[in-house]
């Protein structure tokens, strides 16, 4: 189990939802151009600004071996959502025209209902939810909420 392979499925899971993806105003006939802006494979978001948000990182954290089974390997993952708030329950346009996004909780809620599993190199693996935290995104007016998941995989 590589990270690579982990964080390209959580990507291909997360773009194949047309719900997920009308959070960032896209569809899943959108240019996969649009779509990477939108969702990052990175652990540092490229463009972030005001404008650019709402966004999604993945990345990988350093794994372990479990505690529990010194034969399996537990990699491990993050996803991170940038919004302007931290929760709405759905992308608004206001009566002046303004645009109000999903919050972080909202978009990170919708996430966790599809990564319950990841497909690696043909098999699947169970995909462990472990714990959500907001942090600060660096950027004054967006909000950052981080959830961690696990996959654990039996190793020789």
């Amino acid at each position: 189990m590589s990270d690579f392979s982990i964080i390209n499925s959580v990507f291909g899971k997360l773009k194949a939802d047309p719900t997920f993806l009308a959070y960032f105003g896209l569809t899943t006939a959108s240019a996969i151009a649009d779509i990477v802006k939108k969702i990052q494979k990175e652990i540092d978001p490229d463009g972030l600004t005001k404008d650019n948000i709402p966004l999604v990182c993945i990345y990988p954290i350093p794994g372990l071996r479990s505690r529990v089974n010194g034969c399996v390997y537990d990699g491990m993952f993050e996803v991170a959502i940038y919004s302007n708030h931290s929760s709405a329950p759905a992308k608004i346009v206001s009566s002046s025209g303004s645009i109000t996004y999903p919050g972080t909780m909202v978009i990170g809620a919708r996430a966790m209902n599809l990564l319950h599993y990841v497909q690696l190199s043909g098999d699947t693996f169970k995909t462990e939810f472990q714990s959500s935290f907001q942090s600060s995104s660096g950027v004054s007016g967006i909000k950052k909420y981080i959830m961690r998941f696990k996959v654990s995989e039996g190793i020789e």
